[in-house]
């Protein structure tokens, strides 16, 4: 795993109080998709969200390494009535990610399909729940409603393909907010018409056999990502795991809880970027997840042993070591855990894992008591742990980055092998302006 050097990507600068093309609080995903680099935007807890010249949730595009970010999806829809009438609509892309389809929904082989598809948070609470997406290729976006105005606004928070075992039919999943109550919701699935080159989505969510308890908890329970695992589809919600029985009546059956007291926080969203692992030590494959908390923590969770779990990692622990300072509250791996193809074995990935941390010791400031810089984990295919920073030595002063959301390998054939992209910020409810940003990592050479 190399170290890495660093330069500004996205020519945003939280020092300007401009309001430009580009611009945003946080850069929530990033995703290679036909030789580009896509980011989505968002402009949660912007000072200028009342503005009307202030962009809405935006997908921006980078064709080339030396090429300059445009706008390729603009939500700029206002808000039409009451006390945020003029408002844009959309806040924030809340995750973005490429699903390929190899068959259709007639159960037909087709040319490898490749879409990218992005969850958007609507800033009306009755907004219904509504998915963009791009079918490579296409000149535009294409829209869909999961859940029509009216309904409660549920933000899309994760993506996943998947070949029902049963049906043998291939599956778009959709993970979202769990409404509250007993209405149904939380996941939701979608089959590829090639003809016309459409998603067409279930018009009702998946069941649960018992559905996550959205009353237990400050938190708006999410479904936040997904993993295959021994030919068997996962998802994380909140604090449980839930596994899909697959079938013409399909049906997700709650298999494992891991309640965390210090959780228990308003906007928490616990489970994250639930990944399968194949562990050399068991010879299987296991579940990876990071759990937002006090501590927080990298669990390994064995299906195939009664879905035992160990603690792979303590975060908060470990950053103390690391930097001699204690560390609390934190949140890693917020949309998933990205692999990185080792030098000697590509087969056997790294993953890296970006995160927040919060300083319990030290003095609240603007950004509270989060540490402002960037940095990510590298999970090792032997299971050891790496720290690594990100950061432009060139800028004076050094912004203020806060968080790791979103890692990603180049798309560019020009860039040198083993190139990332990384971006972020998370504003923790703080009235923050052009905070975005996206860095690009390349890889020093290795001295002989």
């Amino acid at each position: 795993m190399p170290q890495f050097h660093w330069s500004r990507s996205l020519p945003v600068d939280s020092l300007s109080p401009a309001i430009g093309e580009l611009g945003g609080t946080e850069t929530r995903a990033l995703v290679g998709l036909g030789g580009k680099l896509y980011a989505g935007i968002g402009y949660w807890s912007d000072s200028e969200t009342e503005s009307p010249q202030l962009p809405g949730a935006q997908v921006l595009v980078l064709d080339a390494p030396s090429s300059r970010w445009r706008v390729d999806l603009q939500l700029d829809g206002r808000i039409g009535t009451g006390p945020r009438a003029g408002a844009r609509t959309y806040m924030a892309i809340s995750v973005l990610d490429v699903v390929t389809f190899r068959s259709d929904m007639r159960g037909k082989g087709i040319p490898p399909t490749s879409v990218l598809l992005a969850g958007v948070w609507r800033r009306d609470r009755d907004g219904g729940t509504e998915i963009f997406y791009r079918i490579e290729g296409d000149r535009s976006w294409k829209k869909s409603v999961l859940a029509p105005a009216g309904s409660p606004g549920q933000q899309a928070r994760g993506f996943f393909l998947y070949t029902d075992k049963v049906t043998k039919t291939e599956r778009v999943f959709a993970g979202t907010g769990v409404p509250k109550g007993d209405q149904p919701g939380g996941i939701w699935s979608g089959v590829f018409d090639s003809e016309f080159r459409e998603i067409h989505w279930n018009p009702a969510p998946e069941a649960w056999d018992k559905p996550p308890d959205t009353e237990a908890t400050l938190a708006t329970i999410r479904v936040a990502s997904f993993a295959e695992c021994g030919n068997t589809l996962y998802a994380a919600a909140y604090d449980c795991l839930y596994e899909r029985q697959d079938g013409g009546a399909p049906v997700w059956k709650k298999v494992f809880q891991r309640s965390v007291p210090s959780s228990n926080v308003k906007g928490g969203t616990g489970f994250r970027g639930l990944t399968m692992l194949d562990d050399p030590c068991l010879r299987r494959q296991v579940l990876l997840v990071a759990q937002e908390a006090r501590p927080f923590v990298i669990l390994k969770i064995d299906p195939r042993n009664g879905f035992r779990a160990s603690v792979d990692l303590n975060i908060s622990e470990y950053l103390g070591r690391r930097w001699n300072r204690d560390v609390g509250y934190g949140i890693a791996a917020y949309n998933n855990m990205t692999p990185y193809p080792g030098r000697a074995n590509a087969q056997a990935p790294s993953l890296l894992i970006g995160f927040e941390a919060a300083l319990p010791q030290q003095p609240a400031g603007r950004f509270k008591k989060f540490e402002l810089g960037a940095h990510f984990l590298v999970r090792h295919p032997d299971g050891r742990y790496d720290l690594r920073d990100v950061i432009d030595q060139s800028l004076r002063p050094s912004p203020v980055l806060l968080s790791v959301r979103a890692l990603t390998a180049s798309p560019f054939p020009e860039d040198p092998a083993g190139t990332l992209y990384a971006g972020g910020f998370d504003a923790n409810s703080v009235p923050v302006h052009n905070t975005a940003w996206i860095y690009r990592g390349v890889p020093v050479p290795l001295e002989k």
